[in-house]
């Protein structure tokens, strides 16, 4: 999983505003909004801090919204998969801030084995 904006203000999840909306396939549940939990924790050992600003959106819906464009898009970043990622980072602005193996290798007492 890529987390990714179209937000050039945005270089690491410290930097999203209350401005800002990032998709997740299922708000607080799906494993996409577990990694922003986790990266919460580990940046202000809170991980529902930005919770407030998921919103459930389905992969192939987080793309075609972010393609509106920063400013205009209801959404300024989203958690995606491939091949969705790949299709997402193609847009103009768009640039990854995190990705799973970076958060939970971070988690995890010992190096992923992926």
């Amino acid at each position: 999983m890529t987390l990714y904006t179209i937000n050039l203000n945005v270089k690491s999840i410290g930097d999203f505003t209350e401005k800002d909306r990032i998709a997740v396939p299922t708000v607080r549940l799906s494993f996409n909004a577990m990694m922003l939990q986790m990266a919460a924790e580990q940046l202000w050992n809170d991980p529902h801090r930005l919770d407030h600003l998921t919103v459930a959106l389905g992969h192939p819906d987080a793309v075609t919204a972010l393609s509106a464009g920063y400013g205009k898009a209801t959404i300024t970043a989203h958690i995606g998969v491939q091949p969705f990622t790949d299709r997402g980072l193609k847009l103009p602005g768009a640039h990854a801030i995190a990705d799973s193996r970076t958060i939970f290798a971070a988690r995890s007492p010992r190096s992923p084995c992926w």
